[in-house]
């Protein structure tokens, strides 16, 4: 498959979340949902931890939001490392301006689209 179809893929937005997610790669995503999970079995526990409620619920929503970013920052950095290693090993190595826009630009969007959620989700 030619680089620039690849780069066409990567670019896209990722796939529904039941298929974007896997715990092996996203380590900091999964100890933070095991000690919201471990925090909310010692709720259950404790009533005297009523208290906590709406920030474990908080929390509850961050893990999810997280977790949807962190793959989409993961996707955007294979694409960037995808177009780098094209650059490096093209025979003719002047890529003229508009063709290097086209391929960084949808990347840009996302990684956009990517802060703006995350400074919602931690504001």
């Amino acid at each position: 498959m030619p680089i620039l179809s690849v780069l066409s893929l990567l670019a896209k937005p990722p796939p529904p979340k039941e298929a974007a997610h896997s715990s092996a790669t996203r380590p900091a995503a999964s100890r933070l949902i095991k000690t919201v999970k471990y925090l909310q079995g010692l709720r259950s526990e404790n009533t005297e931890l009523s208290a906590i409620d709406p920030v474990l619920i908080h929390l509850t929503r961050c893990c999810e939001h997280y977790d949807d970013i962190a793959e989409e920052l993961r996707q955007c950095s294979e694409a960037l490392s995808a177009l780098l290693l094209m650059l490096r090993h093209t025979e003719n190595a002047q890529v003229r301006g508009k063709a290097l826009w086209a391929l960084l630009e949808p990347l840009q969007q996302r990684l956009q689209r990517a802060m703006e959620r995350l400074e919602a989700v931690t504001s």
